[in-house]
């Protein structure tokens, strides 16, 4: 619902309006503090049924008169350590693009005022009142903004792409599955999950089955946390990448199948939770033991996981689950210890080819981890699960790259989450594929196939959570985007992988994704 804005005495005379009665959106109560200097409390909902968790928030505001500087405070902020200590800033948007405060602009304290908690506060100046703003944790990525990605894919008819629903929801939304291989690969692939479907999933299952070609299968997954969408622009990167005509995106598709979710929490997501899902509970802690009716994606997911790896002719490398962290920069890989220690150079491969690919998720900052806090985790419970799987975390940080020695580096932009996810699929190639199969032709600037530059030049994801530009005069159904182009958004390129015709269109004009990017207004 709305927010509410109140003056400390229960006035309605307010002189910015508040709003979050959107997909995403998050923002319980806004109050208003003092006329001069204008000055509101607003208190985020938590999660759903969890009271622990107040961090995720995402509203609009408009203010009556113009030219008008205010000073906002987000009450009871969960979150005891955090980078906004390290000069994080919300982010805001007038309907042309997101953009982050400028560094230090916010400040989290404990405030006597509010009886000690956490308050994250921030002026804004208000220019006009025909111009509404929105404000957010950070850049969304919501749950309809991936189903119209997905849904322009299935239009392509694209042969190297298969998309099913796995399961649904709590509150019955799609688990969507997309399977991604080489044409004969995939239908290798079906006759295996037609076999599945059968029960036919231990070894000792039928001839045909064993007599089949035994087939690598990668697992990716992504957005098991609703407030850490950097994870969907990886993921959205990932797919932009293997979908691609990229020399390393043909070898991993002839030698591969992947099995990608690209959001396990879609009710989360779309609440505008921060950790939880519909019922308050954190998925990423269900892995050991998870319910059909309390945690439906993660269970569905496991048992599919599991169903593979017992399969004759499957061979499950690689279970990888991303994140995004609130506390670190740049970004790493969890891994886990492996029983023998001559496995410890297989377990590196992965990180260590992301590295290479990327260099804010350099090797050196890989976490070996068997931390018994985190065996709920998918790393953990999928790992124990899975002996012979190699199962990574990989963390993106919400902000910024760490800085050379001390400090903070350059703060990441849509674009620069959307390359580490271009970098995740180099480093896949690599360990499934290896070079020279694995690696670009002489250019280093392959084209992107033709039907997924047709498909990909739908969608922006500099936009793709915005909620609705002022001229709307309201969120909408769903307030999911504002117009900008991937040109827009790939100014922070960290990586140099732009020049290679996957971010930004720098690629031929025929088959590039061109400045339009990947979901525009016009095409919805």
């Amino acid at each position: 619902m709305a927010a509410t804005a109140k003056s400390a005495a229960g006035s309605s005379a307010a002189t910015i309006v508040f709003d979050s009665a959107f997909e995403s959106g998050n923002l319980a109560e806004a109050r208003l503090v003092s006329d001069a200097p204008l000055e509101y409390d607003l208190h985020i909902r938590p999660d759903t049924l969890n009271e622990r968790h107040r961090i995720w928030f995402f509203f609009t505001a408009r203010c009556t008169r113009p030219a008008t500087r205010a000073l906002l405070h987000i009450v009871g902020y969960s979150k005891t350590k955090s980078l906004y200590r390290e000069g994080m800033a919300p982010i805001v948007s007038s309907g042309s693009g997101w953009e982050r405060m400028p560094p230090g602009s916010a400040y989290l304290y404990r405030s006597p005022r509010h009886g000690q908690k956490y308050v994250l506060s921030f002026p804004f100046t208000f220019d006009s009142p025909a111009t509404t703003y929105s404000f957010a944790y950070c850049y969304p990525y919501t749950y309809s903004y991936l189903q119209r990605f997905l849904h322009t894919l299935d239009a392509k008819g694209l042969p190297c792409y298969r998309r099913s629903l796995l399961t649904r929801t709590v509150q019955h939304r799609r688990l969507d599955l997309l399977t991604i291989s080489s044409p004969v690969n995939l239908a290798i692939d079906e006759a295996h999950a037609r076999e599945l479907a059968k029960g036919g999933g231990d070894v000792g299952g039928s001839a045909a089955a064993t007599a089949a070609p035994a087939l690598v299968y990668l697992f990716v997954s992504a957005r098991v946390h609703p407030g850490e969408s950097p994870a969907s622009f990886l993921m959205h990167g990932l797919l932009r990448f293997l979908l691609s005509d990229d020399p390393a995106a043909r070898a991993i598709r002839e030698v591969a199948v992947l099995k990608v979710v690209p959001m396990l929490n879609p009710d989360g997501v779309f609440l505008g939770n921060y950790r939880c899902n519909s019922l308050g509970l954190d998925l990423n802690r269900m892995w050991s033991a998870p319910t059909p009716w309390g945690a439906p994606t993660i269970e569905a997911v496991r048992r599919l996981a599991q169903a593979y790896t017992r399969r004759p002719g499957c061979d499950v490398r690689v279970f990888l689950d991303i994140h995004a962290h609130s506390t670190c920069m740049s970004g790493f890989v969890y891994a886990n210890v492996p029983n023998e220690p001559r496995r410890m150079e297989q377990v590196a491969a992965f990180p260590r080819a992301l590295g290479s690919h990327y260099k804010d998720l350099s090797f050196d900052r890989t976490k070996f981890c068997s931390d018994p806090t985190k065996s709920g985790t998918g790393r953990r419970a999928m790992g124990t699960m899975l002996p012979t799987v190699h199962c990574y975390t990989l963390e993106v940080s919400l902000f910024c790259a760490a800085g050379g020695g001390v400090g903070r580096g350059e703060a990441y932009s849509p674009s620069s989450y959307v390359e580490m996810g271009q970098a995740a699929g180099l480093a896949l190639s690599d360990i499934a594929a290896p070079p020279p199969f694995g690696r670009p032709g002489p250019s280093g600037r392959p084209s992107v196939c033709q039907a997924v530059a047709s498909a990909l030049d739908a969608l922006s994801i500099a936009g793709c959570g915005n909620a609705p530009r002022a001229s709307t005069g309201g969120p909408g159904p769903g307030g999911l985007f504002c117009g900008a182009t991937d040109a827009d958004a790939a100014s922070g390129s960290r990586s140099g992988r732009a020049a290679r015709g996957l971010v930004t269109g720098s690629g031929p004009a025929t088959a590039s994704t061109g400045a339009a990017g990947l979901l525009s207004p016009q095409t919805l």
